[in-house]
C-alpha cells in the first residue's frame, strides 16, 4: 500500500512544525506507516505549492495541518483550507487528516473533503488503515509512540530543508491546559 503523507505544517502552543521546524506528528505518521511495510511518499505543502502536480498517487492520503494558534513564520505558511480542499479533490482514495481541532470545529467544506478528520492520533489511524484496511479514530499507546517516533525520524532526510536549518521539534505536552476554561 502507498501512503502519501502531506506536511501541511503544525503551529500549536506546545509544538512547532512550520519550517525551519519539523513536527513530531509527521515523524509519528511516517514511522507508523513504515511499521506496516507501506511505501510512504512525503511532501510538504510548500513543495505542492511549487508544483501542484507533485502530489503522488497513492492508496491513502494522510494530512497533518495542526494550526491552533495564529502565528508569524520564518519560512512557509501552514496549508490553507482552500489548498487542502483542492488537494483532496485531486486524490483518488481515502483521505484522513489531523487539523488541530475536533471534527466539529472544522468548516463543513473542508471536513467533507476527508473521509476522516481525526480527534485522536493520526499516526494510529494511518497504522490501522494500512494494517487492517479500515478507518477508525483512536489514540496511540505509549509503546506505539516510542516505536513510531524513532522509526519516523528518517522522514527528516526527505524534508526539503534537510541541509539546514531544520529543527526536529519535540512534543512537550498533549493538548492545552486552558482548554477547559476556553483559552
Amino acid at each position: 500500500m502507498r501512503v502519501v503523507l502531506l506536511d501541511g505544517y503544525t503551529d500549536e502552543p506546545a509544538c512547532l512544525g512550520v519550517p525551519p521546524y519539523v513536527s513530531p506528528y509527521i515523524r509519528l505518521c511516517y514511522g507508523a506507516a513504515m511499521a506496516t511495510g507501506a511505501d510512504v511518499r512525503y511532501l510538504t505543502i510548500d513543495q505542492w505549492r511549487a508544483d501542484p502536480g507533485s502530489l503522488p498517487e497513492g492508496d491513502l492520503l494522510a494530512v497533518v495541518r495542526n494550526v491552533a494558534v495564529p502565528g508569524k513564520y520564518l519560512r512557509g505558511m501552514p496549508a490553507s483550507d482552500r489548498e487542502l480542499v483542492a488537494i483532496c479533490a485531486g486524490f483518488k482514495g481515502p483521505k484522513v487528516a489531523s487539523l488541530g481541532t475536533g471534527p466539529g470545529m472544522v468548516r463543513k467544506e473542508l471536513r467533507d473533503s476527508f473521509d476522516l478528520v481525526v480527534s485522536g492520533d493520526l499516526d494510529a489511524v494511518v497504522f490501522d488503515a494500512v494494517a487492517t484496511r479500515s478507518l477508525g479514530d483512536r489514540r496511540r499507546s505509549d509503546d506505539e509512540w516510542g516505536t513510531w517516533l524513532v522509526r519516523g525520524a528518517e522522514v527528516c532526510a526527505l524534508h526539503p530543508d534537510i541541509w539546514g536549518p531544520l529543527i526536529a521539534e519535540v512534543q512537550m505536552y498533549r493538548g492545552c491546559v486552558r482548554y477547559v476554561s476556553g483559552g
